[in-house]
């Protein structure tokens, strides 16, 4: 099952200190802006969100997969979604589980995204 490109999504208090700390262990900004309270941030492979304001909770976020074959696969194996494949106001199209301990595992992906 392809889940797509994975992104740890982090809810921040104050995305400028999160980002120097962040950037003080090898991270740089690839997307996004303190202006805007989103920051994507960099280091090799890993890619990490900076959410200020935008996210209720810290996520694992997997972008960019055919998010109606995860859901079928994910379903098939006996998992539930807590909020099932659903289309948003921007066109993405998005899934949300939670893991046996109550993490968020959040699915999407924007129209440009698709078999990335």
């Amino acid at each position: 099952m392809n889940l797509g490109r994975f992104e740890l999504c982090l809810q921040v208090a104050d995305i400028e200190r999160s980002l120097g700390f962040y950037t003080k262990l090898g991270f740089h900004p690839v997307a996004g802006g303190a202006e805007h309270g989103v920051i994507v941030i960099c280091s090799g492979d890993c890619r990490i969100g900076l959410y200020q304001g935008h996210i209720a909770e810290n996520l694992l976020n997997f972008r960019g997969g055919n998010i109606a074959e995860i859901a079928r696969q994910a379903e098939a194996s006996g998992l539930e979604f807590e909020k099932p494949p659903f289309v948003g106001g921007d066109g993405s199209t998005g899934a949300l589980l939670r893991d046996p301990d109550g993490n968020a595992v959040y699915f999407v992906s924007h129209p440009e995204e698709q078999g990335t």
